[in-house]
């Protein structure tokens, strides 16, 4: 009965699936020219008719220009070559530690490369962090871990090698340099530790387990086969210049203007550049690696894209060793599929490298619980870390991760320690503070180093965030309520929840059908299962905290996808009748084909695949931005205002995000009153203060200034009017400007038009052939009081 419910349960929500609206990409132009909404039916409907060239992994010529292929590859070597180096030194730095924390328990070779990567990622964000604090960002320090860990280990081998011969013991070399004795336990013929998990030395499986090995090497095989063009689309998508705005704003434009700066310091104009920066630090390696702000960038987009494969292989760990070989290749399928691990490595977003850590730290609680390993003082120590790692990839991981791990610490922890210590209540409590010491420990070396640079630079460790608590230096209250109304939940009405849980499971663009349609069958058939109940339980712990704590936007969700990811392998595992597998194999296979194509589209995000680098370079830099930086004198310094998504930018500029005080307005707004009501210092006092800062040129993007001052968004000083630019022009401040951008005017919502009218002085914007002047440039009068020549109409971008 349990297998007829889940196998309708399946079918009847992928076909509601593949039948749901993708609102993000809605609505889209059809080949007639009329806008509708767009449908995952739709998205068949053209995988189908296109089938030959979408589904062919070796083809990038789809909708790209005429110039995409196989023989652009070689453009992208160099950004390989800095990829790499930045993978090896992570493995030369992780590589010692993880064999430390594999000698108490006997892992698998993936779950080892799993904590190789997390471990070596983040000690190497924190390397780069205090070369850049010390004004030391010289690509041959940062190779410095990787050499001092490869002498120390072939140091540690040469000494094992004289002990051997003096007859000391027989002995081997462990990855830290320490010697082991010979007869600790050996690999499979697989790569594999000893299974003592799955088989449980049962004398059964032991004789079937040649037979076994054969028939999943064959599984293996197919399902590397099913990865493969997963894999070189993320890593071909990995090397796609950045185009999204938050990229561009702080993730790429942090790491770019310190590395110019040589050297890391506060910058009060970009709050998000406060937050902690693991996988941005990989970035600004880079960066100095490639000796290029722009090549390092896209070097170190690649870098960080394998944080999505590194959480594949975690999954497969995960049901490999839980549940089978068979369910680690299903987990693996299903999370390397979902659109969104293509997205988030196309886009670089900091959700890579939480997801990972997020998974890493299930991977190692599942460990701790069921094993229960000696020494686990070192093992609370790496829980501590990884979880305290995916803090400082973002602060969402102290909810998602850090939270989580506590619990586990609190609950098994203090089970373990009980058993241990029987009778002795001294002995219980002495056990229960040492794995919480060596816990915090883990968090301290992690996410510490972020928290005691933002204690300097602000006198708040998690800045901006819980400023009623700390009080930052340089935080208003009434910018901490404004980034609280920003980055809140709107309400917590429970009514509304289970239309959200629906959105994550259905509506969002990049979901993956198999995740939610397994997950069910999984309850059904696994919910006795230890390991299944700890996989739901948290990630109905990241649902409910996305709700409940953050404004709701879907990538805070990412986290959960891996952990559902296994609950799909072990669906299949937990059942093995006939049916049941038959339609399980259908699913992925059918999830596997959309899921592929689907990311082969525009609809999933700027793809590069195998353009030339030139025209994928310039599709994302707005014709604006591509006019100033080839029309702007070499001496030109730019005040942005309204505008932060400056990455692109090849020219000096001053701008402030939305969350900084406005430097426009500190600069010219007089003492006292309120921003709307204000007046402005002289006019020569203006001029002389912008002589000061060698500005040259104002920019104006009033269209993201009406963006932010719509209703529902996050709010725009009043003080930033046209008014404020007519009486400068008026006292020769500016000179005329030059509109880099026409757009329409009457096509605008009556609401977006009635604000721009409310703006004093809106007059000089709007038009009388239905467009207005939504980017301006300004230029600064090099002498106060004297008009010099109008910048020529013909200039590109007009009047």
């Amino acid at each position: 009965m349990k297998t007829l419910m889940a196998s309708g349960w399946v079918v009847w929500f992928l076909i509601a699936f593949f039948n749901s609206r993708l609102p993000n990409n809605s609505p889209f132009t059809d080949t007639d020219g009329t806008s509708r909404d767009l449908f995952r039916s739709d998205i068949w409907q053209l995988i189908l008719d296109s089938a030959p060239a979408i589904l062919n992994p070796f083809d990038y010529t789809f909708g790209a220009d005429d110039t995409a292929g196989w023989g652009n590859l070689r453009e992208r070597l160099p950004f390989m070559a800095v990829a790499l180096q930045t993978w090896f030194i992570v493995w030369c730095i992780g590589w010692p530690w993880a064999r430390r924390v594999s000698l108490k328990v006997q892992l698998l070779r993936s779950e080892r490369l799993v904590l190789t990567f997390g471990i070596g990622t983040s000690l190497f964000s924190v390397w780069i962090l205090a070369c850049g604090l010390s004004s030391l960002l010289r690509p041959w320090i940062l190779w410095l871990p990787a050499i001092v860990s490869v002498v120390s280990l072939g140091a540690g081998q040469f000494r094992c090698r004289l002990n051997a011969k003096a007859g000391r013991s027989q002995t081997r070399v462990t990855g830290t340099g320490v010697c082991q004795r010979s007869d600790a336990e050996p690999l499979n013929s697989s790569g594999d530790t000893s299974d003592t998990n799955a088989a449980h030395n049962d004398p059964e499986k032991a004789s079937a387990r040649p037979n076994r090995r054969h028939r999943l090497n064959t599984g293996c095989i197919v399902c590397g086969l099913l990865l493969a063009p997963f894999v070189v689309h993320i890593l071909l998508g990995g090397m796609t210049p950045p185009f999204d705005f938050d990229v561009r704003e702080y993730h790429l434009e942090g790491p770019k203007e310190w590395f110019l700066a040589g050297e890391i310091h506060p910058l009060r104009h970009n709050v998000y550049t406060s937050f902690p920066f693991l996988s941005e630090m990989v970035c600004l390696a880079a960066m100095v690696l490639a000796q290029d702000w722009w090549a390092g960038a896209v070097a170190g987009k690649l870098a960080i894209s394998s944080f999505q494969l590194m959480s594949v292989l975690c999954v497969y760990a995960i049901g490999r060793r839980w549940f089978s070989r068979e369910a680690g290749y299903i987990a693996a399928l299903a999370l390397i599929s979902t659109p969104w691990t293509i997205r988030i490595s196309i886009i670089a977003y900091a959700e890579g490298a939480v997801t990972f850590y997020v998974i890493a730290t299930v991977m190692l609680c599942l460990l701790w619980v069921q094993v229960q390993p000696s020494g686990d003082q070192l093992w609370s120590l790496a829980i501590g870390f990884f979880s305290g790692s995916a803090m400082a990839s973002k602060y969402p991981g102290l909810v998602t991760a850090v939270f989580p791990a506590v619990i586990v610490l609190a609950v098994n922890g203090r089970r373990q320690v009980a058993a241990a210590a029987e009778t002795d209540n001294r002995h219980h409590i002495h056990g229960i503070l040492t794995l919480s010491v060596f816990f915090g420990l883990g968090l301290l070396f992690s996410i510490g180093p972020w928290m005691l640079r933002n204690t300097a630079w602000h006198g708040n460790p998690v800045y901006p965030l819980a400023d009623s608590l700390f009080h930052s230096r340089d935080w208003s209250s009434e910018m901490d309520q404004k980034w609280g109304r920003a980055h809140g939940p709107g309400d917590h009405h429970l009514a509304g929840l289970p239309h959200h849980i629906a959105d994550v499971a259905m509506a969002n663009d990049w979901q993956n059908g198999l995740l939610f349609a397994c997950l069910i069958p999984a309850l059904l058939f696994g919910f006795r299962d230890p390991q299944v109940r700890s996989v739901l339980l948290w990630s109905t712990w990241i649902l409910f905290s996305w709700w409940a704590f953050t404004h709701r936007i879907d990538r805070f969700w990412i986290p959960v996808v891996p952990l559902l990811a296994v609950l799909c392998g072990a669906a299949w595992a937990r059942n093995n009748h006939g049916v049941w597998r038959s339609v399980i194999s259908a699913a992925v296979l059918i999830t596997l084909v959309f899921n592929y194509g689907f990311s082969r589209l525009p609809v999933v995000g700027f793809h590069a695949g195998l353009m030339k680098m030139e025209s994928a370079a310039r599709l994302p830099v707005r014709s604006d931005i591509r006019i100033l930086n080839t029309s702007l004198p070499q001496d030109a310094r730019v005040l942005m205002v309204g505008e932060a998504e400056v990455f692109d930018m090849k020219f000096p500029v001053v701008y402030n995000t939305v969350f900084d005080d406005s430097i426009f307005e500190l600069w010219l707004k007089e003492e006292g009153g309120s921003s709307r009501n204000s007046s402005m210092k002289p006019a020569e006092q203006i001029h002389s203060i912008l002589q000061r800062e060698n500005i040259t040129h104002i920019y104006v993007n009033w269209s993201e200034i009406l963006r932010y001052r719509l209703p529902g968004s996050y709010g725009f000083t009043d003080f930033v009017m046209p008014i404020r630019f007519r009486s400068l022009l008026e006292n020769h401040v500016l000179e005329d400007p030059v509109c880099l951008r026409f757009s329409d005017w009457t096509g605008m919502n009556d609401q977006a038009r009635q604000e721009v009218t409310s703006w004093e002085g809106a007059d000089d914007l709007i038009r009388e052939d239905g467009t207005w002047k939504s980017i301006q440039l300004y230029r600064v009068a090099s002498h106060f009081g004297r008009q010099l020549p109008a910048i020529p109409s013909g200039h590109p971008g007009g009047r």
